[in-house]
């Protein structure tokens, strides 16, 4: 169970950190690994300054203190792709697929998701960014861990 809960943490922790950055800087999520103690997002397009990942260390625990509700339900593939845009990568999903599995973290995501999560951003803990590493052409890597409340 230890295991699965801190991917749940940190799964529910990168819909927050991939859902800000979006709204803030445009930049969507291209790839991701999570681990049970620590996580990393990979962004595009994306040139974070110091400032930057100050900002986002800070309203992604805003976000988390607001103790926002996970919400899991299924939504037609038009409706979820006329609110997404280019958020996500919904292309890389069968057009068969009609019917998706959804996630929303408050206001602050909403995106197609297979995975496990919390129920609430409350459980989450405190983001702390380790590090920002360029991974080539406007592409930067976010390494975070997740601190206890």
């Amino acid at each position: 169970w230890d295991r699965r809960y801190a991917h749940m943490r940190y799964h529910t922790s990168q819909h927050l950190l991939s859902g800000l950055v979006w709204k803030i800087y445009a930049a969507r999520t291209v790839g991701n690994q999570l681990y049970t103690d620590r996580a990393r997002v990979d962004f595009q397009p994306a040139s974070f300054t110091p400032e930057d990942l100050a900002r986002i260390e800070a309203e992604c625990n805003r976000a988390i203190e607001a103790a926002h509700e996970v919400r899991i339900f299924q939504e037609d593939r038009v409706v979820v792709d006329s609110k997404i845009g280019d958020r996500s990568l919904l292309d890389l999903i069968p057009a068969s697929i009609r019917r998706l599995r959804v996630i929303q973290v408050g206001t602050e995501d909403y995106c197609p998701c297979g995975g496990t999560h919390l129920r609430n951003t409350s459980e989450v803990g405190r983001i702390h960014v380790i590090e920002k590493r360029s991974k080539g052409k406007e592409t930067d890597r976010i390494t975070y861990e997740l601190l206890p409340k």
